[in-house]
């Protein structure tokens, strides 16, 4: 039924119109009728799952008030239509589905059941410099999305001129990690720093959240680095980018990451440069970026056992190793 309905004309058309509406807009669409709805996606959806299709991203959904506009009230409009999607998606696929481009309130509100959300526009991989507005648009739509949803930050290409950048924003986002590579055209070497070697996703505590001191700054025009964090337990990560045009100096304040221990003494870790250092909370460490440059740091606090301190350490080889299952006692001695 995308983009616009289904064609009148079309055998699709005649195989399910008394499942199907024409309203004021002029769009032919699912019938905003829970049952009547419901046999037009079980339709769709079962060939797809015939198919060997096991997951659902259905895209394009907070254009649905203006689509329904006419027929009745579209905050009412959309929960039945939701509902009839996601009975279709249960029956069919478990419950397994991301919504897509539907941060409305209509469509937010409604959904009974699906519990993951697009947090930001498309990703434009054509598009100079397209990286900036997409890390914008999640870092700052996470403050309230996370509330409701498991924020999903989109498709990446593995073979962009922003592939860093993209694979640290997923390894720090709590999202689901996916790329849209054209066949043949993706570079495992990308994509293997955000998961485990097993091609489990590490999914930190939440999604990422602007830094404290970023929450109100606007760092394209501020000489400010943009700077989003998140946790795994008690260990925190930060991913640092440059999203100007020109070199940036400033620095990263462990405070200023909500939930950090002022009593606690971590261990903190460099990716690009591979190297580990003892903060504290108090602490702040400058960093130097060059224009769409990246850093990753992940904190893990220090215990002691019989006199020896010690962190529970992930990967080195991961973005964020905080979030992995695989973390191995390891001295501090051994490390600084």
């Amino acid at each position: 039924g995308y983009w616009f309905g289904v064609d009148p004309e079309s055998t699709l058309y005649e195989a399910q119109k008394e499942n199907l509406v024409h309203t004021p807009s002029g769009v032919v669409m699912p019938a905003i009728d829970e049952e009547r709805a419901f046999r037009f996606w079980d339709a769709w959806h079962s060939y797809l799952k015939n198919c060997g299709v096991d997951f659902l991203k259905v895209d394009n959904q907070s254009s649905f008030s203006h689509r329904a506009s006419g027929v009745m009230p579209t905050v009412e409009a959309a929960r039945i239509s939701h509902r009839a999607l996601e009975r279709s998606v249960i029956k069919n696929f478990g419950g397994v589905m991301i919504n897509c481009m539907g941060m409305d309130m209509e469509n937010v509100l409604a959904r009974p059941t699906t519990g993951v959300s697009r947090n930001s526009d498309d990703f434009f991989p054509l598009q100079e410099r397209s990286f900036v507005p997409h890390i914008m648009q999640n870092t700052y739509n996470a403050v309230w999305h996370d509330q409701l949803y498991h924020c999903d930050y989109d498709m990446w290409w593995s073979k962009h001129e922003a592939a860093v950048q993209s694979g640290v924003l997923r390894a720090i986002s709590g999202s689901p990690i996916y790329v849209s590579d054209a066949m043949g055209e993706t570079d495992a070497s990308a994509i293997f720093p955000t998961i485990e070697n097993d091609g489990t996703v590490m999914r930190c505590d939440h999604a990422s959240l602007p830094t404290l001191d970023c929450f109100y700054t606007d760092c394209r025009t501020s000489g400010k680095l943009l700077k989003i964090w998140n946790r795994s337990g008690d260990a925190f990560a930060v991913a640092v980018f440059n999203i100007t045009e020109n070199e940036v100096t400033d620095s990263l304040s462990l405070l200023s990451m909500p939930g950090i221990d002022r009593s606690t003494t971590y261990v903190i870790y460099d990716y690009f440069r591979k190297a580990f250092t003892k903060v504290t909370a108090k602490d702040e460490i400058p960093v130097t970026l060059e224009s769409d440059g990246v850093a990753v740091y992940s904190l893990y606090p220090i215990f002691i056992e019989n006199g020896e301190e010690y962190i529970m350490l992930g990967s080195t080889k991961k973005y964020v190793p905080i979030a992995s299952r695989n973390k191995v006692k390891t001295a501090v001695s051994a490390l600084i």
